[in-house]
């Protein structure tokens, strides 16, 4: 069974800034330059604060630290990855920190946040902005790993066809796909009820896209990439994919 809800997210007294649609560049944008530098989203200005933050943030090392356990000991053949969507950069940080050999690029699609990023994380091969949906992949070869960290909320089902699509076309061999969760049927109804609940109270939500079940995250990239391996990474699962 293939199981998939809208998801959505309250950003209390700041919602009328970010606004009703999360998806959006002008939203993060606003959320990764938020002068509260406090809120887990934000990426303070200052690379020291920043650092901060990212060896403060303990899922995120782990996380960091997982990938690069992989790479460093299952994985000695990619010397390149590239990290699509980073957020605030926080799990890029540990990565790039766990393995300092590994050459790292990091992109996103708001250029407010990459201008933030690129100037605190300068141990960064490379920061761009870059469309999933609109601008061209380029294929660096099989020793580059692409990464989409719990990017699987940020898209719908026809969005991620054309991506994957896009990616094989390239020639794109192999992705590292981390779903931000993989949800069981009672976790899809208790977000639906959560949505209702903030609802009620009068709450303004913010659209923050999807969730979704193991079987339908599977046939988000089944046509064009076969899953290879599934590990965990801390506290989510990694598919390992090879183009077919």
């Amino acid at each position: 069974m293939k199981l998939i809800v809208k998801h959505y997210y309250c950003f209390g007294k700041k919602a009328e800034n970010v606004g009703r649609n999360l998806l959006i560049s002008s939203s993060w944008d606003t959320i990764r330059l938020d002068e509260d530098e406090s809120t887990p989203f934000s990426i303070p200005s200052n690379r020291n604060k920043w650092i901060e933050k990212c060896k403060n943030h303990t899922i995120m090392v782990e996380r960091g630290k997982a990938i690069a356990n992989f790479l460093k000991i299952k994985r000695k053949n990619f010397k390149k990855v590239i990290s699509f969507g980073f957020g605030a950069g926080f799990m890029e940080y540990n990565l790039k920190a766990n393995y300092p050999e590994i050459q790292i690029s990091c992109s996103d699609f708001a250029p407010k946040a990459v201008e933030r990023l690129k100037n605190v994380f300068t141990e960064a091969d490379n920061v761009e902005v870059f469309d999933m949906l609109k601008d061209e992949w380029i294929n660096y070869g099989v020793d580059t790993l692409y990464i989409l960290h719990r990017l699987d909320a940020d898209f719908n089902n026809k969005q991620w066809d054309k991506i994957f699509c896009k990616m094989n076309q390239t020639g794109i061999e192999n992705i590292l796909f981390v779903p931000c969760d993989i949800s069981k049927i009672g976790f899809l109804l208790k977000s639906k009820l959560g949505y209702f609940s903030q609802v009620l109270q009068g709450n303004k939500m913010s659209f923050a896209g999807y969730l979704r079940n193991r079987n339908q995250l599977v046939a988000l990239f089944d046509n064009y990439y076969k899953l290879q391996e599934e590990f965990p990474i801390h506290d989510l699962t990694g598919f390992l994919l090879k183009i077919k």
